[in-house]
């Protein structure tokens, strides 16, 4: 071997040596436990995380506008226990829709007119 190739070849082990231009091997895939725990406290710390804000709110506005997270988790409680969840589930489902059918007629209303009046009838 002439002395520019073993100079070369040295510089090439060198740089190996250093993890320069050489291709790391590839990373091992999760197994399905640990996406499974993965997801899981993923979710728990969005609910988490959600009810950290939700107590937070409740020092900046009123008791009547935001409830405590303990006060509504224990009438939540009361309701399941006594038997009429579907019932007050369907009135507040029932309230929400009406809400939602309110504003959306509203909406179109207030688009729908100064259409009419700059386009004719």
């Amino acid at each position: 071997m002439a002395l520019n190739e073993k100079a070369l070849v040295a510089s090439g082990e060198a740089g190996a040596m250093a993890g320069e231009g050489v291709a790391l091997p590839p990373r091992t895939q999760m197994g399905p436990t640990w996406e499974a725990a993965k997801t899981v406290g993923l979710r728990a710390g969005s609910i988490a995380a959600m009810m950290i804000v939700w107590w937070v709110m409740t020092f900046f506005f009123s008791a009547s506008l935001v409830p405590r997270p303990s006060e509504t988790l224990l009438e939540v409680a009361s309701i399941v226990s006594s038997g009429s969840f579907f019932a007050e589930m369907g009135a507040t489902l029932r309230r929400v829709g009406i809400g939602r059918w309110r504003i959306s007629s509203s909406l179109r209303s207030f688009w729908a007119s100064p259409c009419r009046a700059s386009y004719g009838p």
